[in-house]
Formats: C-alpha cells, sequence, structure tokens
C-alpha cells in the first residue's frame, strides 16, 4: 500500500478502509471466484471497474496472470494501481492470523496501535488497542468486533459495527466520496451494508449487536448499539460533539467517553440485478449525559430512501433523507459509463442543521451537520495511452453567516492529463478553486471575491527502469490571494524507491517554499503499511525522509524517520532539524 500514490490533496480513506485494504493484500480476492458485490466491496473501486473485470473474465474464461489486469481497456487508473496489491488468480486459505503493533512520534509524545484480526472459514474477529499523545494507558481505547455467517443466510456481528446504506446521508458510505482524477463514478455506488469496524476513529463506530439476513424479498439488518461519545458540556446542555478519537490535550481527556448514544434502526435493501437497487432505512437515538438526557437535546427518528436503476445506458441514482423536526435532504445524479468514457452530473442540497448519526455524503464542507448544495459534473475520456479528466463544482452553504447575513458560496474547476507506458505513468493538473469570504456581503451578480482564489498546478511521473528500481518526481506551484494580497508556493519531491526482497529502501527529498500556510503544498508521504496519507509543508525549508522495511517469512519490520529544516527569511538561518519517526511490526500466518 506504500508505493500507491493519489492525486488528492487530502485524505481520502477512513481508518477502517485502511485496514480493509491491508487485509485484502494479506488475503487478496480471487479474481477468478468473486462476483460483481465482492468485487465492488474492495475501496476505491466502482462498479464500473467491477463490470469490466467480469467482462474479461467472460471473454478469455479464466485469469492465468495478475498482468491480465493490465489488459483491461477503461479500467480506471485507481483500479489499475490496487488491484495487483489486493487481488490474485490462486485460491485463499481459510485461515490467517495477523498482529499489528505500530509506534509513532506525531509530537513530543509516542502514539501507539496495537491490532489483531484473525479469519477461519466463516468466522473472524478483530481488536484495536490504541493509546494517543497526552493518554495514560495503552488500553486508552479498544475496540473489537466477532462476526459469523450462520444457517439461513444470517450473518451476526457483536461489538464495534458499521452500517453503511444509501449514498451517506443517515449513515457513512465506504468512502468519503472523491471529486479528483480516477474515481468519477465512485459517488454512484451505492454503501455497502453491515461491516465489522476496523478503525482508531471513535466516533464512525456503532458498538452492540447487529443482524442481517438475505432472503427471497432482499436484505434486512437490525441493529441495536450504545456507544461512547465525547461531548462540549454546558451544565447539563451539549454544546458540541467531538468527530475524532483523539485524545491529545487536558480538555479533550476531561470530556472523553462522557456522553452515551443509544441507536437502534433497521434497515432493508433489494436488488433486482441488473435493473437496479433500492432501500430504506429508518433509526432513532437518543443521548444520555450524566445518566439523563441533556435538556437541549431531545430524542430524534431518521428515516431515508434511496436507490439505483438503469435505463439506456444511464445509470440514475439518489438518496432522500429526513430528520425529525428538520427538513429533508437529498442527493442525485446520473453517471454514463462506457470503456473511454464517463460521465457524471449530480445536484446536492443539505438542509441547514441537518444531521444524521453518520452523515458521510458528497460535500464540500466537512461538518457533523450538513449545510450546503451543489452542483457537481465530470468527465473522464481515454485515449489510447492518454486519459482527460475535467470537473467542476459549484456549491454554497444552506444558511447565512450570522455576521455578514450571506452564505459562503464558491467553486471548484479542474483538468487533468494522464499518459501511461510500460515502465511509468506521467500526469499534469490544474487545478482552481474560489469562495467568497466570510467578511464581505456578496450581492446578487456580483463575482465571488478574488481574495478567496487558490490556483494550483502539478506535475508528477513514476518511472520503473527495472523491477527493483523505481523513480517519482512530482513539482508543485500554488498562488493564493486573499482580499488584496497574494502568496505563492513551490515544491518539488523527489523519491526513490529500492526493492530486492526481502528489503525494501525508500527515500525522499523534499524542498519548498511557501510564503504562508494558506500556499502550502501536499506530498505523498513514506508510509508504512496500512497507511495512506499526505504530508503538508510550509513555509520554506527542506525534508529528507526514509523507510526501510524488512519481510521475512510470516513478519515484516518497518521503520521510518523524518527530519525537515525551516530557513528563517529574517535571520538568514536554517532551524535546528525537527525528526519524527515511528516503527511498525506485522505478524501474519
Amino acid at each position: 500500500m506504500a508505493t500507491l500514490q493519489i492525486e488528492e490533496d487530502g485524505d481520502i480513506l477512513t481508518d477502517d478502509e485502511l485496514f480493509l485494504l491491508e487485509d485484502l493484500v494479506r488475503r487478496p480476492i480471487d479474481l477468478n471466484r468473486a462476483n460483481k458485490k465482492q468485487i465492488e466491496e474492495i475501496p476505491l473501486l466502482t462498479s464500473t471497474d467491477a463490470s469490466l473485470i467480469l467482462e474479461k473474465r467472460k471473454e478469455i474464461g479464466r485469469f492465468t496472470s495478475k498482468e491480465q489486469i493490465f489488459t483491461i481497456q477503461g479500467l480506471s487508473t485507481l483500479a489499475s494501481q490496487l488491484l495487483p496489491l489486493v487481488a490474485t488468480v490462486k485460491q485463499i486459505p481459510p485461515t490467517s492470523v495477523t498482529l499489528r503493533n505500530r509506534w509513532v512520534t506525531p509530537g513530543e509524545d509516542i502514539r501507539i496501535l496495537t491490532r489483531g484480526r484473525i479469519t477461519r472459514s466463516f468466522i473472524s474477529g478483530g481488536f484495536i488497542l490504541e493509546r494517543d499523545p497526552g493518554e495514560t494507558g495503552l488500553t486508552d481505547f479498544v475496540t473489537g468486533y466477532l462476526t459469523a455467517k450462520l444457517a439461513n443466510g444470517i450473518r451476526l456481528i457483536v461489538g464495534d459495527h458499521q452500517l453503511q446504506t444509501g449514498y451517506g446521508l443517515l449513515f457513512s458510505r465506504s468512502i468519503p466520496p472523491i471529486k479528483g482524477h480516477g474515481s468519477l463514478t465512485g459517488m454512484g455506488n451505492l454503501g455497502k451494508g453491515l461491516r465489522p469496524y476496523r478503525s482508531s476513529i471513535e466516533y464512525w463506530a456503532l458498538r452492540g449487536i447487529a443482524v442481517e439476513k438475505t432472503d427471497r424479498l432482499g436484505q434486512w439488518t437490525f441493529s441495536l448499539t450504545a456507544s461512547p461519545k465525547d461531548a462540549t458540556v454546558d451544565s447539563n446542555r451539549v454544546v458540541s460533539i467531538s468527530t475524532s478519537g483523539l485524545h491529545q490535550s487536558p480538555s479533550s481527556l476531561a470530556r472523553k467517553h462522557n456522553l452515551r448514544e443509544d441507536i437502534v434502526l433497521l434497515s432493508w435493501q433489494r436488488g433486482q440485478g441488473k435493473v437496479g437497487n433500492y432501500g430504506i432505512v429508518l433509526a432513532k437515538d437518543r443521548w444520555i449525559l450524566h445518566g439523563s438526557p441533556p435538556d437541549n437535546r431531545s430524542s430524534k427518528t431518521y428515516g431515508s430512501m434511496f436507490g439505483q436503476f438503469d435505463l439506456f445506458r444511464v445509470q440514475f441514482f439518489g438518496e432522500l433523507a429526513a430528520c425529525s423536526g428538520m427538513q429533508p435532504s437529498f442527493l442525485g445524479g446520473m453517471i454514463i459509463v462506457e470503456k473511454n468514457l464517463n460521465w457524471i452530473s449530480s445536484l446536492r442540497h443539505y438542509t441547514s442543521g441537518f444531521q444524521g448519526p453518520r452523515s458521510q455524503p458528497f460535500r464540500e464542507w466537512s461538518s457533523v451537520i450538513l449545510n450546503e448544495s451543489g452542483v457537481y459534473q465530470g468527465l473522464s475520456v481515454k485515449l489510447g495511452k492518454h486519459r482527460f479528466f475535467t470537473y467542476g463544482d459549484i456549491y454554497r452553504q444552506s444558511s447565512a453567516d450570522r455576521e455578514t447575513g450571506r452564505a459562503i458560496h464558491g467553486f471548484e474547476i479542474a483538468h487533468t492529463w494522464s499518459y501511461r507506458w510500460r515502465r511509468g505513468q506521467a500526469s499534469l493538473r490544474w487545478k482552481l478553486e474560489e469562495k467568497s469570504i466570510e467578511e464581505k456581503v456578496q450581492h446578487r451578480g456580483e463575482s465571488i471575491t478574488g481574495g478567496s482564489k487558490r490556483e494550483s498546478w502539478r506535475l508528477n511521473s513514476s518511472i520503473s527502469p527495472t523491477k527493483q528500481f523505481r523513480l517519482q518526481l512530482q513539482g508543485d506551484h500554488t498562488a493564493v490571494c486573499q482580499g488584496d494580497a497574494s502568496f505563492q508556493g513551490y515544491g518539488l519531491s523527489i523519491k526513490s524507491h529500492f526493492i530486492r526482497d526481502p528489503f525494501r529502501l525508500s527515500l525522499n527529498w523534499v524542498g519548498f517554499v511557501a510564503e504562508n500556510y494558506q500556499s502550502r503544498i501536499y506530498v505523498w508521504d513514506l508510509n508504512f503499511p496500512g497507511e495512506l496519507r499526505n504530508k503538508t509543508f510550509y513555509p520554506t525549508g527542506q525534508s529528507l525522509a526514509c523507510l526501510i522495511r524488512l519481510k521475512t517469512t510470516g513478519a515484516t519490520l518497518s521503520a521510518r524517520l523524518r527530519s525537515t529544516w525551516k530557513f528563517s527569511r529574517s535571520a538568514k538561518t536554517w532551524s535546528k532539524p525537527d525528526t519524527e519517526g515511528g516503527l511498525q511490526i506485522d505478524i501474519a500466518f
């Protein structure tokens, strides 16, 4: 997973999806036996990718090597990168055990993660123990699950689990849909139903018991949970809810798990093969604070209807959701999928204050409470070894700013060209984002103030002269306007990988010049197995990092070290190196 590189600036996967991808590396999916639903469960793959894989298998009869993946016309860039890592053409043993222990230094303290998983035929289980910087013990966060497939199409999960329904308006998607290159049709993928929870982010877990039953009427899911949450409290009133499991300050530790969230839910989903899928979900929750409900938060009832169907090679999709006391919200659109052309158009409207128990739909602003409307369109065209991709998104918040009386609004647009050849690939991306400034009133017909503009260029290339050596180059330029001021940012990254079993060495040098944080640059980091993250650099300096991995039968040892020096323009001197690192041990048998 550490060699995967994605053209996005922010985090695009939850910890849960990273763990699932890592499990697939350990126990890859058999392309000769998998059905469409099993292939679609691979994170970052779209239903289009699954259809193309099955069409190729039908054409050739059986995959005899993983290299045949690269002959599938129309496969997304991410699918081409992922499938060799998480797929196989051989049978998978029924039993596996994995154990991971990671120590990293994000600051002055150490974050420790311990994770284990066992799978045997129809039953599996796992656990996570985590200690964040500032916490006192190794078991400050504990999550675990046990899942079993029973008779008569029944599946049971005891412990932490997650329900992914519809398009994320009430309960989370598998991943937050992204706008960038390579994932154009991801927005049209339905949630993947009931799944065990394998993440260290506490907010997304449902803790309790869940039962899933599949019969001729469809797929039924019932869940009864009582999950801990962190609340900022004023007397017996809830001011806000934390959306992260990190506890790195005295204030966050003081409110850790001071609120209990009880949820009961029932969902039903029915698929009709190639015609379409549709379903409903009903849920009711309550919050318990100091043994009683908060004074300002009554029990809420939720409901949603979602569907997906094909008509004349056009896929239509959408979800309508309601919450007691709030106006309904919706997301919908259409997708045209061909081997060399993909097009999507969608509308979204999330009313001010609308909130789902685990909302994670397509959106611009990240918040527990949804509050925006938008129009999104994207087009991807493949011509031989060339791929052209463009998208545009126009959005505005549903509620006005209290100070100005106007809603913040804006747009973004991006164009990407990529070219692949036998031993490498190259791409060039231009992206422009503009938003109105909160402090200024926007009048009808007035253009968006240029002071909120961010324009960026990125050129990168990956070359593999030999099987043992890979070189990655990336250049960035960012221009930001804020009011009457403008700021520039430049970055250059050179990354090399030397692989000779059982040893792997990766080196990364980054040079950066950014006039402030707004003109920062992003570089794909040297990641441990199970990580998928960017690194942000600003204002001026350079960084040198290395990752060493030693893999033996049943075990992998990884170590990472990064030092960053920053240059002071006023003093014209370099700072002392800021060094961080980590160690990870993986055992699998």
